[in-house]
């Protein structure tokens, strides 16, 4: 049921996960989807175990994942990929950073969102995740897009071999294996 006593169909839901050290953050997203006909909240916490203790035998569509959050030093999103191999990772991150974007990278996440997004780009992220597409803020494309321009232009101007040289570079910048 929705907040406004509608009934939702479950079967159509987007259920949604938030695993994020703010509080405040955590409340901001469970009043839009609260309000939001196609998406559930089927549990939030701000850290791993709290979380999977809330979900109990769900398997969410999407986690919403504060990407500094650790479990005993390895990031929560890739336990959540493994735990759920059939959910979404979607990370919130307070400032864009290359660094940031590498660990949610080898993560396997689907979408990256800053913490000051509009509801609109919220939505939009989580239902494109449920769907398995990607999506990244245009910022965060335009850095990817640059990278990858770059990496063309000294494969073409370069010698033979240079190419792999080239992408190794570009898996080493952003943290791909």
């Amino acid at each position: 049921m929705t907040s406004g006593g509608q009934h939702r169909d479950a079967a159509a839901l987007v259920e949604v996960a938030i695993l994020d050290s703010q509080e405040v953050f955590r409340r901001g997203v469970r009043s839009a989807l609260s309000d939001d006909p196609e998406m559930a909240l089927v549990g939030d916490a701000g850290a791993w175990q709290s979380l999977e203790a809330s979900i109990g035998s769900r398997s969410p569509s999407v986690f919403l994942c504060d990407i500094g959050l650790t479990d005993a030093g390895e990031a929560v999103s890739s336990r959540i990929r493994e735990r759920f191999p059939d959910s979404h990772v979607v990370v919130v991150v307070s400032a864009e950073d290359d660094v940031e974007l590498a660990r949610a990278v080898r993560g396997g996440a689907r979408g990256y969102l800053r913490r000051d997004c509009t509801l609109a780009e919220l939505r939009t992220t989580v239902l494109a995740a449920a769907r398995g597409q990607s999506i990244l803020a245009p910022s965060v494309a335009s850095k990817l897009l640059e990278e990858l321009a770059t990496m063309v232009k000294r494969s073409e101007q370069g010698a033979e071999g240079r190419s792999e040289e080239h992408t190794s570079e570009l898996q080493s910048r952003f943290g791909i294996s």
